[in-house]
């Protein structure tokens, strides 16, 4: 049996498309399972990191319709596949009355899949009755049980052992660890020809550092991660980390392998919603996700905790209501003391 999964175009969306592919190499353990990305060269480079990281998908693919050269060797290579089964995420929704993307059902057609199987009934094989809201992990295994495999999800599918464990030589370690994930991606909404760059996840520098500073107090070890972008914000705006043998800056500085060796060895990780939560939740870790914007019942990491103001307005991520926003009161909102009384709880 040969299946191409559609995933989204983040780490996190890698990560959390994985417990369905482990799901299947349990049902048929001689399966063929790729995985397909809306994308570029460079986004592939990045996600291809996790398909390393694991033992379920063969290979990583890519595609963008602008890209004609692309798209058209794609093509042919998928067409070489034969795949049985095509699985579509939830493109092709539309959100906020906005026009739906059907390219990746196109795709899916042309390149030959037997049958493709998604939400959308009028373009698909094998309908996915999936409620509203579900959680990803709910609603890949219903998409599953549409075509007969009953299995439970099991979240933990990255291999620990695939980590770039070299990066822990550095540490000088002899108490719990905490890991604080500081950073998330920005996001853009278009309309009448307009982008506006937004941002509903991401909770203050400040106060990751002050959660830091209080962790310590209270007996334990800190790391910080983030990548360039955040190391770059942090300079800019002249933040500094402060200078403690308990806390341990890595923003800007791992591989996405040598992060994930540092997750490896956390008592936790504390972070917003985002690839490098979904990724310690991938590794069976516990994590306390800050949910702002972000659905928690959609996208809270597997087996994870939260912290969620629960207004009125949320959720509104990839809403129009998002890009406008100007108050952000479901982070503003979240205390350093709301999240430290969490952690130590847990």
């Amino acid at each position: 049996m040969k299946f191409l999964i559609h995933t989204g175009s983040g780490i996190g969306d890698m990560v959390q498309k994985l417990p369905m592919a482990r799901a299947i190499k349990e049902e048929y353990p001689n399966s063929q399972i790729d995985f397909l990305m809306k994308g570029s060269a460079s986004s592939w480079e990045v996600n291809n990191q996790i398909i390393e990281l694991q033992r379920y998908v063969r290979r990583l693919y890519w595609y963008n319709v602008e890209n004609k050269l692309h798209c058209a060797k794609l093509l042919f290579q998928l067409m070489m596949n034969c795949y049985d089964y095509g699985f579509v995420r939830d493109a092709g929704i539309a959100v906020d009355n906005e026009v739906p993307s059907l390219w990746v059902f196109r795709i899916m057609r042309w390149s030959g899949c037997k049958k493709v199987v998604g939400f959308l009934r009028e373009y698909v094989d094998v309908y996915a009755d999936v409620p509203d809201r579900a959680h990803y992990l709910e609603r890949d295994r219903i998409t599953l049980n549409a075509i007969g495999i009953k299995r439970d999800m099991k979240a933990e599918t990255i291999d620990v052992s695939l980590t770039d464990k070299s990066i822990l030589s550095s540490l000088k370690l002899g108490r719990k660890i905490i890991a604080l994930s500081m950073g998330t991606n920005v996001y853009k909404w278009t309309e009448n020809g307009k982008t506006i760059v937004y941002d509903v996840k991401t909770w203050a520098y400040e106060k990751w550092i002050t959660l830091a500073q209080e962790l310590v107090n209270n007996g334990y070890d800190v790391i910080l991660i983030g990548g360039r972008k955040e190391a770059e914000e942090l300079h800019e705006r002249g933040i500094r980390i402060p200078e403690n043998e308990h806390i341990y800056n890595f923003t800007g500085r791992t591989t996405l392998k040598q992060t994930l060796a540092l997750l490896s060895i956390s008592e936790l990780t504390a972070g917003a919603e985002g690839g490098m939560m979904h990724c310690a939740a991938g590794m069976g870790k516990r994590t306390l996700t800050i949910m702002g914007g972000s659905d928690y019942k959609q996208w809270t990491p597997a087996g994870g905790e939260i912290v969620n103001l629960n207004l009125e307005c949320s959720p509104c991520f990839s809403t129009r209501r998002a890009a406008y926003c100007k108050e952000h009161k479901c982070l503003e909102g979240i205390t350093v003391e709301m999240v430290l009384k969490k952690i130590l709880s847990m």
